[in-house]
């Protein structure tokens, strides 16, 4: 019965997925989501357990939505910007890189 619940709740998305999301590619913890023409309406939902790494320079991005980095525990390298993005409009960029 535990397993069946368990089965159910990570089916309906109770949890963080393991897979890495559409259309970007995943490597151990490191997510590469860059250059991938994102914008704050495209970029995934959730990214996997054990992400250390997650890439999203050379995107579209004007904003991230709420809460986005908020389960990703063992994140230690969060690249947004490129050395060509002259400019961007973050709105709320609120995270924490435990260790840094």
């Amino acid at each position: 019965m535990t397993t069946h619940l368990l089965l159910c709740l990570l089916l309906l998305g109770g949890h963080r997925s393991l897979a890495c999301p559409d259309p970007c590619s995943c490597q151990g913890g490191r997510v590469e989501c860059s250059g991938r023409s994102l914008t704050s309406g495209s970029m995934p939902s959730s990214f996997p357990i054990g992400t250390t790494e997650l890439r999203l320079h050379d995107n579209l991005l004007s904003t991230l939505p709420n809460g986005l980095l908020d389960d990703l525990t063992s994140l230690q390298i969060f690249k947004l910007l490129s050395k060509r993005d002259s400019e961007i409009n973050l709105k709320f960029c609120d995270f924490f890189l435990p260790n840094f």
